[in-house]
């Protein structure tokens, strides 16, 4: 939400993630320099004469981070401005996915959900990369574009983590679930070849914003481990290339129960959630060898003898992922137009910022007793402008 005041504009958080602790209001200013005086005000706890640790996630000021402690001071008549960061709050090598987009009731998509858990907490005297152990924590940040095209953001947390895990690799499922898998209970690039793998991947509910344990890895992956979703809603597991142990050579003391570490491991597994297994899986039609070519705003025909039991269509874009970050990442809802016996109609969002051009995996999900149960995907390939080059 923002406020204009007669000279100052303000932007501010009304539900900051760590509200109980805050107990001061502080102000970072915007970095725009055609429009001055402008202010992101941050909830705070005072933690010495003006210093405060920042208690909401901002998202409108560069280089700072929940859980940062900075320095203010009074300028242009105001008092506890930021000046600087003394001490981070950001988590390294955590892992974040963004939550299935959703049209609003006039069809617009205004708002976008951010997962994050995992990884190590920051503090102080240990800054990025942060601390040494990991962290079960696990929140959702939340970002709603008003009418009037102006931004809020509201951050919560969730249950925490089965097991804290450190460079784990988040996947979004069809369900609106996420599974998380591999890493290390320990920062493995502050200390190679002495950290435990965390084998036993866990799954995340939207519903009741928890995590559950479910299957255990065959090999042990920590760090430079990734994780795709298939076509099939099925989870490609692999990777793990260490560090050599404690900068010195590839040593191998797995048998002290420390994650392996003489070389890197080629080999791949494959995740299988509970819905691979039923037998009331819902099926598209005549799925084409390749990907079929849609243009934004279009209207796009799923042939399915369960349409009446169809409750979502989902576009997932297909993976580019490094180093647990896919900057491409997009699940999108997509509006069901009309529903007949046998085949729905769905509309695929117009604006370029919601569905940009690449390609794509549309499963539709099933409504049953035990929640929503995916189909495999047909491939969808959304198309944009051409790009062209200037020459002179």
């Amino acid at each position: 939400m923002a406020m204009t005041g007669a000279q100052q504009e303000f932007v501010v958080h009304q539900d900051p993630v760590w509200r109980e602790h805050a107990n001061f209001i502080v102000n970072a200013e915007l970095p725009e320099k055609d429009r001055p005086k402008r202010f992101e005000q941050l909830w705070a706890k005072q933690v010495a004469d003006a210093r405060f640790k920042v208690c909401c996630i901002p998202f409108f000021v560069f280089d700072l981070a929940l859980g940062d402690v900075v320095a203010t001071s009074s300028r242009e008549g105001r008092k506890y401005v930021v000046d600087k960061v003394v001490g981070s709050g950001m988590r390294g090598s955590t892992f974040s996915v963004m939550l299935p987009e959703k049209p609003d009731v006039n069809g617009q998509y205004r708002k976008a959900e951010f997962l994050t858990a995992g990884g190590v907490p920051t503090a102080v005297a240990a800054t990025s990369p942060g601390t040494y152990l990991a962290t079960a924590a696990s929140r959702i940040d939340s970002i709603t574009i008003g009418s009037d095209g102006r931004a809020s953001s509201v951050s919560r947390l969730t249950g925490p983590l089965a097991h804290a895990r450190w460079y784990t690799s988040g996947v979004l499922l069809p369900t609106g679930e996420v599974f998380t898998v591999s890493g290390a209970d320990r920062d493995e690039v502050a200390t190679p070849g002495l950290g435990f793998a965390v084998k036993r991947a866990a799954i995340f509910d939207p519903q009741t914003e928890t995590w559950k344990g479910v299957a255990t890895q065959h090999n042990p992956r920590t760090y430079h481990n990734t994780a795709v979703l298939l076509r099939d809603g099925r989870v490609l597991v692999g990777g793990h290339a260490p560090i050599t142990t404690a900068y010195l050579s590839n040593i191998d003391l797995s048998s002290l129960g420390f994650s392996p570490n003489d070389g890197r491991d080629p080999s791949f597994e494959i995740y299988s959630p509970p819905y691979v297994f039923r037998n009331d899986r819902p099926v598209i039609k005549n799925i084409p060898a390749g990907a079929v070519d849609v243009t934004r705003g279009q209207l796009v025909t799923v042939n399915t003898n369960q349409a009446p039991k169809i409750e979502s269509v989902v576009l997932i874009r297909r993976t580019a992922i490094t180093h647990l970050v896919d900057g491409d990442q997009r699940t999108i809802v997509l509006p069901i137009v009309s529903r007949g016996t046998s085949s729905l109609r769905v509309k695929i969002p117009a604006p370029a910022a919601v569905a940009p051009a690449g390609e794509y995996m549309l499963f539709i999900n099933a409504t049953t007793a035990d929640g929503p149960v995916p189909s495999v995907s047909t491939p969808l390939r959304v198309l944009g402008p051409v790009p062209t080059c200037a020459t002179g």
